[in-house]
């Protein structure tokens, strides 16, 4: 199979889509040639069958630029490609799906969100196969689509096994987002603290987006209020 692949970010440090350079280690060790476009292009070490082409988001360039680069790469290398995996991102179906479908191209959507937008109806009419993690994280009804559970390397995130600490240690991982409801999470530290429980909790994860920003200004200055400040690490 040679694969085009779809997606936001190559880049293996990213705090919120660095684990998706490993999905494309595990595809490019399946295929023959593995095309990536990408939004943006950072820090990456693939496998020689692998080639990175990037919308240009990390030089700044404008929508406009974005879209004809896409339509460039996807026409310029339609022979180096039998299928399409777009990662997250409907949008991308949008603008290829028709000439995907004329170019014979299988096309196929990895899409965990509980969001059902017009992008993603549209999107529909062209995708063969939807993988998706859960019936609840794909509401659209479709015999198109595969639930997979989540892709997890177990053999890279796996425990580190150590002595047994006095001290509860708990952690979340992930955006800092109103969404994940981490100031929420404080409440439960409260209740240990006045227990006088011994914890520590670690926060793993970055905002991404201006309104991710603010949360994590709210955060912060949660935090600084707790009695217990010290035993919470960013």
């Amino acid at each position: 199979m040679k694969l085009l692949i779809c997606t936001q970010i190559v880049d293996k440090e990213d705090s919120n889509l660095g684990f998706f350079h490993g999905w494309i280690e595990e595809f490019a060790a399946r295929c023959e040639q593995v095309t990536v476009v990408c939004l943006f292009e950072g820090s990456y070490t693939l496998p020689d069958n692998v080639r990175v082409y990037s919308l240009g988001k990390e030089e700044g360039t404008s929508r406009l630029t974005r879209i004809r680069r896409f339509y460039k790469y996807i026409r310029a290398f339609k022979d180096d490609y039998d299928t399409v995996f777009v990662h997250m991102n409907p949008e991308y179906v949008v603008l290829g799906g028709y000439w995907w479908r004329r170019w014979g191209k299988k096309i196929t959507l990895w899409y965990t969100h509980k969001s059902v937008d017009t992008k993603l109806r549209i999107a529909m009419r062209f995708i063969d196969t939807v993988f998706t993690a859960s019936r609840e994280s794909f509401r659209i009804d479709s015999t198109k689509v595969n639930v997979m559970g989540h892709g997890i390397d177990t053999e890279f995130f796996k425990p580190d096994m150590r002595e047994a600490s006095i001290e509860t240690r708990i952690i979340t991982t992930g955006r800092i987002a109103s969404s994940k409801h981490i100031v929420e999470m404080l409440s439960v530290l409260d209740e240990l603290y006045k227990r006088g429980e011994k914890f520590k909790f670690t926060i793993v994860g970055a905002p991404v987006t201006p309104d991710e920003e603010v949360y994590a200004g709210v955060l912060r200055k949660e935090i600084a209020a707790r009695p217990y400040h010290s035993k919470i690490e960013m």
